[in-house]
């Protein structure tokens, strides 16, 4: 099956079914909400290249494989463009006042967010995809050419590395706690 046929409706819905927890992934898996033009990106590179998708994965594996590949390679772009020469690139501002229980939740949101980047890449990727975007082991597996077994045990260490995290900085909340036990 194509994903793909240049059918105008299908691309639709296929985005409509899509980028919202691409962007959800781009965020966590960059750190950073400035992410939309990344999500763009991958549903152009999708399109082009549509005619290798061999029908192994699903649609959505497939697509988060390439969301994958593209973020490390923007990670790579980011690191030299500050290295060369623009240290103030990630500045960023939140002027949103909400009420206090929701403020509350961004903020365990944020120190999740946190948590996460500073899981080695393994980790990290594993806690994003089967963790927080509910793949299952088997799509996990697919994205990052692995076995499950290798999900659930990755998946394991990364929270009981970021339970450790928490205990030791006495930080987090019902949200970043439930996620952790």
């Amino acid at each position: 099956m194509r994903i793909l046929d240049g059918n105008q409706q299908e691309i639709e819905t296929w985005f409509t079914l899509y980028s919202n927890e691409l962007y959800s992934f781009l965020v966590y898996y960059l750190g950073h909400h400035d992410v939309e033009d990344l999500v763009q990106d991958v549903f152009i590179k999708a399109i082009r290249k549509q005619s290798q998708f061999s029908g192994k994965a699903t649609r959505k594996t497939w697509l988060f494989s390439i969301a994958r590949n593209h973020a490390i390679d923007h990670l790579r772009k980011e690191r030299l463009r500050k290295w060369v020469k623009d240290p103030f690139m990630h500045a960023f501002s939140s002027s949103e006042k909400s009420v206090e229980e929701r403020y509350v939740q961004k903020e365990e949101i944020n120190q999740l967010y946190e948590a996460v980047s500073r899981l080695k890449v393994s980790y990290r990727e594993v806690v994003l995809l089967y963790g927080i975007q509910g793949f299952s082991a088997a799509e996990t597996a697919q994205v990052l050419r692995c076995s499950e077994s290798n999900v659930h045990v990755t998946f394991y260490r990364a929270r009981k590395q970021l339970r450790k995290w928490l205990e030791e900085n006495q930080e987090g909340g019902d949200f970043f706690e439930s996620f952790v036990k």
